[in-house]
């Protein structure tokens, strides 16, 4: 009888077993390369938003080319770096902290154009690798009687990106795309409540425009280190551990401030959440803390401060859960983000009990000299 029984004992039988695995892995291997290798075709993207916002051309322009309000009307920006307190012309450039389906990263962008106030545009490179453009045009929008306005105008936002890899364009196409075009939407929407609030005129009314300023320009290295907010419990951007939120202690995080302007004279402090209840359809903005009058000499606030006591002379505001000091996180859908804002002010307020957020605000209207914000991020455990 020629050949043998095809069990483990024969040699023939052996050898097709093992060949099995090897050409898996090999087309394994193919398989991963195809979807990492660079796309021999462009595969562009373009997420386009337009919305009528009732201010003037030169106030919407200059707000969404100043850096530092990005991560105040758009979701996916969890803070800025660099030139951040004035209108960017074309050259300059900001990194930009991002989380987008639930993907964290860093972006630089550049400007690329800048024609005020009718076009805005930057570029963006993250890894080296070029990732889109995102371009502003404004134009006065039309009265009922088809003339144009030159209080009310029409932004469009449009943000162009294109797939580097086949598994990218397969990922853009399942949910990525979806995901940035509902976070777009959500931004421009953003966008136009907080430019047509009261305060908002008031603020873009006594708001100048400020050049940037070549150091030599500047009086000393002192006066330009910027004003900083930060945390040894996280980094920009970063996650808040449990124990300073619901699903912990609760207790308050350390607090650290560098780069207090010149007359600074007093502090104040606003904690929120401009994602609840939930991020893919925020419909508020969550009070967690407020606090006033901190001692201009101040440099820090301890962690779990209701334990260690606020500095002498500081008064507490109400949160939104109608009590004074700190509620930390408890988002009940998704990952929300936390804005840790300190205002130096120019003169310490007067004794306004214990005010909400609103009415704080309206005390320190007129005296802000500069706002350092640190944001954190958290999502509930899932159980």
């Amino acid at each position: 009888m020629h050949g043998c029984a095809p069990d483990a004992s024969c040699p023939a039988a052996m050898l097709v077993r093992h060949r099995k695995p090897f050409w898996g892995l090999i087309f394994a291997a193919i398989t991963v390369g195809m979807l990492l290798a660079p796309l021999p075709w462009s595969d562009r993207t373009a997420i386009h938003d337009e919305v009528v916002i009732a201010r003037p051309a030169a106030q919407v322009f200059d707000y969404v080319s100043t850096p530092r309000h990005w991560p105040e009307w758009h979701p996916a920006s969890l803070g800025v770096a660099g030139a951040t307190d004035h209108p960017l012309g074309q050259g300059e450039r900001v990194t930009e902290t991002f989380m987008v389906a639930q993907r964290g990263g860093a972006v630089v962008w550049t400007v690329i154009e800048s024609q005020r106030p009718r076009t805005w545009s930057i570029e963006g490179v993250a890894d080296g690798r070029r990732v889109g453009t995102i371009t502003y045009r404004l134009t006065p929008a039309m009265t009922p009687s088809l003339t144009p306005s030159a209080e009310r105008t029409r932004i469009e936002r449009e943000f162009r990106y294109r797939s580097p890899t086949l598994l990218f364009a397969l990922i853009n196409r399942l949910m990525l795309r979806e995901r940035v075009q509902a976070e777009s939407t959500v931004a421009v929407r953003r966008l136009k409540a907080l430019l047509e609030a009261p305060a908002a005129a008031i603020a873009l009314r006594e708001a100048p425009i400020r050049p940037k300023l070549e150091p030599s320009l500047n009086a000393s290295s002192e006066a330009r280190m910027p004003f900083q907010l930060q945390s040894t419990a996280f980094a920009p951007g970063g996650e808040i551990p449990a124990e300073h939120t619901c699903e912990g202690a609760d207790i308050s995080p350390p607090l650290a401030w560098t780069g207090l302007p010149p007359g600074t004279a007093s502090l104040a402090l606003i904690v929120d959440d401009p994602d609840a209840p939930d991020p893919a359809a925020p419909k508020m903005t969550w009070v967690h803390w407020l606090l006033y009058n901190l001692p201009a000499h101040a440099e820090a606030l301890p962690g779990d401060i209701g334990k260690a006591g606020l500095p002498a002379g500081t008064r507490d505001g109400l949160n939104d859960w109608h009590r004074a000091g700190y509620g930390g996180p408890c988002p009940p859908i998704g990952r929300h983000r936390y804005f840790f804002k300190l205002y130096a002010l120019n003169a310490a307020l007067p004794d306004l009990g214990m005010p909400d957020k609103a009415a704080l605000e309206r005390a320190m209207r007129g005296h802000i000299l500069a706002t350092a914000e640190l944001i954190g991020t958290y999502q509930k455990l899932q159980r």
